[in-house]
């Protein structure tokens, strides 16, 4: 025990506080605590990262597939048509899903000033929090192009651009159809 009321810590303080190292130690010791608490909270930023990558690939071949269950159905129906002979059909999107979430608004107004506060409603409890999402809306379709036996007549092009246009509710000006090379 120490009789004299010093203890090794606040004579080893003494001695930084005198040689200026005392104020060095603090922020040190301050960052670390920092560092510490920042690594125990659940930040999504790794996380997010090595999801966004598996998420992406999920979403474009998703996207892959919607392409192709479009063309499959224009190539069905447009091959229904009365002098339309073997179909072939590419699909055009534009973007991606779009994702939209519910949102809680406030706005107060008090005298003159007025304050509007936005913000996301979240679903689950901690670290599962998520936004709730409202919609999830398919790419739009940016072009359909058509190629088929029977497509150099200017009657069946028009015919085609108005069932497609029709079917789909692309607008007539994102469909083309051309007439098959010759076997």
């Amino acid at each position: 025990m120490y009789t004299d009321g010093a203890s090794p810590i606040k004579g080893t303080l003494g001695q930084m506080r005198k040689g200026g190292k005392l104020g060095i130690v603090v922020l040190g010791a301050v960052i670390g605590v920092a560092l510490l608490l920042i690594g125990a909270l659940d930040l999504p930023f790794g996380k997010e990262q090595k999801q966004g990558t598996s998420d992406s690939l999920d979403e474009q071949s998703e996207i892959a597939l919607y392409k192709q269950e479009i063309a499959r159905e224009v190539e069905a129906l447009c091959g229904r048509v009365r002098g339309v002979g073997e179909v072939h059909v590419v699909v055009t999107l534009s973007g991606g899903y779009e994702y939209v979430y519910a949102r809680d608004e406030q706005s107060k107004a008090s005298g003159d000033t007025y304050t509007h506060e936005e913000s996301y409603v979240l679903v689950g409890s901690g670290s599962a929090q998520s936004p709730l999402l409202v919609v999830r809306r398919r790419p739009e379709i940016a072009g359909i192009g058509i190629v088929c036996a029977g497509g150099g007549d200017p009657a069946v092009q028009n015919e085609l651009v108005a069932l497609v246009s029709a079917a789909l509710g692309v607008g007539s000006n994102k469909i083309h159809v051309s007439a098959a090379q010759n076997p």
